[in-house]
């Protein structure tokens, strides 16, 4: 399925340090969506995988860590101080404060966060047990003072402890270690061969391989739609409705249901042009755009409730075969249907509107969602201007609006507006959104 990496690390390790920038890189290269697990090694992982702290270990290989370390560090270009001043050194507070940016801001910021933590303590002769410089580095890095004192709180420590059990869950012996799909890289040594199962993952979704299966749904007036369905291995834990672009239910929204469906979701696309023309799969060329946009404005001239009876009936499967809360979620032109089910469609429990074109017109701005909404956008998109967006949010304070440095298109890795960043970091916080509102 979609590519996502768990990274599990101790916030002291300098072998995490050397391979922190190498991981983020590779994760923007290939889309890839890293999970930012800090890890008690010492304390919790180390007793039952059989590791010994650093100073219990052999002469010989306490030598030899410093004759690798060295290696590295002029093989990356990192600088690092071999012994510096603050090491040994207790983790848990910065595995904390990292963990609490990531539950505020989302993984870019715990990333962004774990970096100055490593290099701080490798690179910079600085103190990363102690407050104050935890203080300075949220400072530098431009994130906000009150994610310290967030990281004194139980939701913190209960998820620092979550992670830990997680990482001896899966086998974990030593940081960092990645792990996709189940499997184990061990050392930041080993990042050649996450890339390579990350592109292998990227060659299978790019090839058209999907997990899941055509449907027919019944809508109210009786027109049968197909839809494409995705379902959990185990027991779904709710259901998503993937609404699509102007693209038709081609081979990126498939992707993104089995995304949803290996988070636990049961994931259910139906396809929104089938009224005016069956099995419309398109690219991203210019004459697809046009193609596109065509169908999309035939649909658009439809008799009420046209599309939405389609999506209604998506709701409903979902929430019959998922036994749970059903949110929605749609990119583009889906993005504005998504609007319109948040504000007049019944069943559903959470909203997230991508780049939704019209959404911020006067006429669909008048409109009231009924359940919670979250809202992405582009800053640099040149059919949603930026001061329409303002105005969509100073009218809608309910809705929590998100805009990104990207252009329109920013989450389709099949596109050439492809953001990595601005993906990741909406991916994120759509994640956090449906863990909130369908649990």
């Amino acid at each position: 399925m979609g590519r996502t990496v768990d990274y599990y690390f101790a916030p002291q390790s300098p072998w995490a340090y050397l391979g922190h920038q190498r991981l983020a890189e590779i994760a923007a290269r290939t889309g890839a969506l890293v999970r930012v697990m800090p890890i008690d090694l010492g304390g919790k992982v180390f007793p039952i995988s059989g590791g010994l702290p650093l100073g219990q270990r052999a002469p010989q290989r306490q030598a030899y860590r410093l004759v690798e370390l060295q290696r590295f560090s002029e093989h990356l270009k990192a600088p690092l101080n071999l012994k510096p001043k603050y090491f040994p050194v207790g983790g848990d507070d910065a595995a904390r404060l990292i963990i609490a940016a990531d539950l505020a801001l989302g993984s870019a910021a715990a990333m962004q966060i774990a970096g100055a933590v490593l290099a701080a303590c490798w690179a910079q002769e600085r103190n990363i047990a102690d407050e104050k410089a935890l203080a300075e580095l949220l400072v530098e890095q431009g994130l906000p003072a009150e994610v310290l004192a967030q990281s004194h709180s139980q939701a913190a420590q209960e998820r620092y402890e979550a992670y830990t059990q997680q990482a001896i869950d899966v086998g974990v012996f030593g940081a960092p270690s990645y792990v996709i799909d189940g499997e184990i890289f061990w050392g930041q040594d080993r990042l050649d061969f996450v890339e390579r199962a990350l592109g292998r993952l990227c060659d299978h979704t790019k090839q058209g391989t999907n997990m899941g299966t055509m449907i027919e749904l019944q809508s109210a007036d009786g027109t049968v739609v197909p839809a494409y369905e995705a379902r959990p291995a185990g027991v779904p834990k709710g259901a998503v409705v993937v609404i699509q672009e102007i693209f038709g239910v081609n081979s990126h929204i498939r992707n993104v249901a089995d995304g949803y469906a290996a988070e636990g979701y049961v994931a259910v696309a139906p396809a929104a042009f089938h009224r005016v023309k069956p099995g419309v799969e398109l690219g991203y060329t210019d004459a697809d755009m046009g193609e596109g946009f065509g169908y999309k404005t035939a649909v658009e001239a439809l008799p009420a409730p046209g599309v939405m009876q389609d999506i209604q009936a998506a709701i409903a499967h979902a929430a019959k075969v998922s036994g749970g809360k059903v949110g929605i979620v749609g990119y583009c032109w889906g993005g504005l249907l998504t609007w319109r089910a948040a504000c007049t469609l019944t069943g559903l429990s959470a909203a997230v509107p991508y780049y939704g074109g019209g959404v911020t017109t006067p006429e669909e701005t008048a409109r009231q969602a009924q359940i919670p909404v979250l809202a992405h956008f582009a800053e640099e998109d040149k059919w949603i201007p930026l001061d329409t967006v303002e105005a969509f949010k100073k009218a809608h304070p309910e809705v929590e609006v998100h805009t990104y440095a990207a252009h329109h298109g920013f989450n389709c890795d099949q596109r050439g507006a492809w953001h990595a960043p601005s993906a990741q970091l909406a991916r994120e916080r759509t994640r956090a959104f449906f863990a909130k509102h369908l649990a």
